[in-house]
């Protein structure tokens, strides 16, 4: 998974939690993260949501017996 440099020390960005009215209501509408560098302590807004994850799959193991909702 890649990570997204600071522009002010090219040190690991990682999203922070949304602080105050700014960011937990208007800025969040406008589609901006807040995300924080982990060297310099620099916060900052971008509109990226960081590296997309993969979505997890689910792993089914069959059964001799089907199951059965209970009434």
């Amino acid at each position: 998974m890649s990570t997204i440099p600071c522009p002010k020390c090219n040190g690991p960005m990682t999203r922070f939690h949304r602080e105050g009215f700014l960011e937990e209501h208007i800025l969040f509408r406008l589609g901006f993260f807040p995300w924080g560098c982990t060297i310099c302590k620099r916060r900052l807004r971008m509109r990226t949501r960081g590296p997309v994850q993969q979505k997890r799959s689910h792993n089914y193991i069959p059964t001799a017996h089907p199951l059965r909702a209970h009434k």
